[in-house]
Parts: C-alpha cells; sequence; structure tokens
C-alpha cells in the first residue's frame, strides 16, 4: 500500500506548514510519469498499463475528498492550524515569517 507523505516544514511552535499541490497538478504528474514509463524511456518496478493510470488518477481525486477532508476537520478539532501551500512561493513567503529555532 502507498501512503502520501505530507511535506511538514518549520520547528515546534512554528505553526507547521505542508505543501498540497492541487489535485489537477498531481494528475498532470501522474499522466507525465505514465507516459514516461509507457514509452519505455524510466524503468517502472510494476508494468504500467493504461487502467492503471485510470485507477490512480481516480484514487488521487477520492484521496482529497476521503482523506485531506476528515485530516483537516481533525487538526480542527486539536485546535492545530497549520498553513496549506498550493505553491512553492507560498512556502518561501511562510518560511519567511517564521524565527530560526536555536537562534
Amino acid at each position: 500500500m502507498r501512503y502520501q507523505r505530507i511535506h511538514v516544514l518549520g520547528g515546534s511552535g512554528s505553526g507547521k506548514t505542508y505543501l498540497s499541490p492541487s489535485v489537477w497538478l498531481r494528475d498532470w504528474r501522474v499522466v507525465k510519469r505514465s507516459a514516461i514509463h509507457l514509452l519505455g524511456k524510466s524503468h517502472a518496478a510494476k508494468k504500467e498499463i493504461f487502467a492503471s493510470l485510470l485507477n490512480l488518477i481516480h484514487w488521487n481525486h477520492t484521496y482529497e475528498k476521503n482523506q485531506l477532508v476528515p485530516a483537516r476537520a481533525l487538526l480542527s478539532r486539536l485546535h492545530k492550524n497549520p498553513v496549506e501551500c498550493r505553491t512553492l512561493a507560498q512556502v518561501f513567503a511562510v518560511l519567511a515569517d517564521i524565527p530560526l529555532e536555536g537562534r
């Protein structure tokens, strides 16, 4: 089973920031990776077929609804307010406001 990593940035007390690209950007990355594997330009751990591409795109969209929405609700109930960044520029802007730990 695969697990998607959420990239957590910042130290304790920093409010935690995580990078959450849009579902369409994730779709593009999946399609691009699958095309490279199907064309034989890169080695795949398992045989790539078109049906597996469709399954992965479907999983990507249900992940948003079935995993991220409940996770956000849980964080809210725990009074945790992470900053969700969609772009690298947003991450840099948030990190610019976080004081460095240990200084």
